[in-house]
């Protein structure tokens, strides 16, 4: 019996992975997900409690399955620095979101994360506070370090999220530039090369701030002969 409970668990929260994603949480029913998982209807509230429960259920338990699989910190050999440590927080970054992707739309995880940035449930303060606190304030310590301490706080946030988004963006934007030719996905080695590029851009971009902050592009200019 225990046997059978748990099946008929996790068949309802494979199936709520796929209502889910295709319809979001206002648009999915519980009808929908049980009669995908041969289910009872009142199986969500025996078992979740019900849908409310289960899109959080379903949420927490693909983003953590994804954050265990493509770890975005390392234990280092000592002396490594910020820069190398960031370039494995981006292709880890990048694997979460591009891993399992198939061709013309995108992974499970990605329509969940793509709906509730378009209308939010209740579940994203979770998913916030669970999954993406820790990791953003893993990544802005990196950049904090780059950036140097003259940098205000405002300024490092901006280039947190300026690396993040082109992170996001190659997921997100997969159906459209697919199509333009630009990249193919599905080529061996693509998330790393990607990783590489968009660590080199934003370090490029973070040194251009560094430089400002610390007063070097006026110098420039002066030398220059321009200021």
């Amino acid at each position: 019996m225990t046997t059978d409970k748990k099946s008929t668990k996790v068949k309802i929260l494979e199936a709520a992975g796929e209502v889910f994603a295709q319809k979001g949480y206002a648009g999915a029913t519980v009808r929908e997900i049980c009669d995908l998982a041969g289910a009872n209807v009142a199986s969500v509230n025996y078992y979740y409690g019900g849908k409310e429960g289960l899109y959080k259920e379903l949420c927490h338990h693909l983003f953590a399955d994804v954050f265990e699989q493509f770890p975005v910190t390392k234990d280092f050999p000592e002396g490594t620095g910020p820069e190398e440590r960031l370039a494995f927080f981006v292709e880890g970054m990048l694997n979460r979101l591009l891993e399992h992707a198939q061709e013309g739309g995108l992974p499970k995880k990605s329509q969940l994360l793509a709906r509730e940035l378009a209308a939010p449930t209740k579940v994203m303060d979770s998913l916030v506070e669970t999954f993406v606190r820790p990791t953003a304030g893993q990544a802005m310590d990196l950049i904090r370090r780059i950036l140097g301490p003259k940098v205000p706080e405002k300024e490092a946030a901006k280039c947190l999220l300026s690396m993040v988004g082109q992170c996001v963006y190659y997921s997100l934007a997969r159906p459209i530039f697919s199509r333009l030719k630009l990249l193919d996905l599905n080529e061996p080695g693509i998330v790393q090369e990607l990783a590489e590029h968009i660590t080199r851009f934003s370090l490029g971009g973070m040194a251009a701030v560094r430089r400002e902050a610390e007063g070097d592009t006026v110098s420039d200019r002066v030398r220059a002969g321009k200021g």
